[in-house]
């Protein structure tokens, strides 16, 4: 006796419909891959810090002759390039994992002004703490200026927590001494022997 049940079966139709789950499955699988690359991700530590000193040094490096007159060093017309270096303190928010959410960093620069050609010893100095908001564009650099009330100033603009560090200065010594390399490069000025 011969049933349904006996009766060959087609090539193809015996496991399609213990599988058709995987289908909704494998589409999805295959969508989150595609939009893997387009969501953002944190970035290390290292290189969170690395962006936003180089953020900071373009910002503080493309500021006017008299912007930086206003931050208390002359710049006159002579002394058209400026070379900085910056150690990054700090940034809000705090718990920011890429640079694009950072809204302030706040810094410690050391930057000389020269003429071409002019050594690096005649050049022009300044250095200090700087909060460089991100959120504009250019970033907007706020330095405290020198004078009575400089106190009042600082903490005006630096968070508590670098307080101490804005008024010591530099804690990695290397930052500042790769300053004169990079002005020596930047106004061709041959280095000293």
């Amino acid at each position: 006796m011969s049933t349904v049940v006996d009766a060959p079966r087609q090539a193809g139709t015996v496991g399609l419909s213990r599988w058709w789950w995987l289908v909704p499955e494998a589409v999805l699988l295959l969508a989150a891959l595609a939009a893997a690359p387009l969501s953002p991700s944190a970035q290390s530590p290292a290189q969170l810090s690395a962006d936003l000193v180089a953020r900071s040094v373009t910002a503080i490096e493309q500021l006017s002759p008299a912007e930086h007159h206003n931050h208390g060093h002359a710049v006159d017309a002579a002394q058209t390039k400026v070379a900085c270096v910056v150690e990054l303190m700090g940034f809000a928010p705090a718990d920011a994992k890429r640079a694009a959410d950072v809204t302030t960093a706040y810094t410690y620069f050391l930057c000389a002004a020269g003429a071409p050609g002019q050594p690096y010893q005649m050049s022009a100095h300044i250095s200090g703490p700087a909060a460089v908001d991100l959120r504009q564009q250019p970033p907007l650099v706020h330095v405290p200026e020198a004078g009575a009330g400089y106190d009042q100033r600082l903490k005006a603009i630096i968070p508590v927590q670098y307080q101490d560090w804005a008024v010591k200065g530099f804690r990695d010594r290397a930052i500042p001494a790769g300053l004169i390399p990079k002005y020596n490069a930047l106004l061709g000025v041959a280095p000293s022997p």
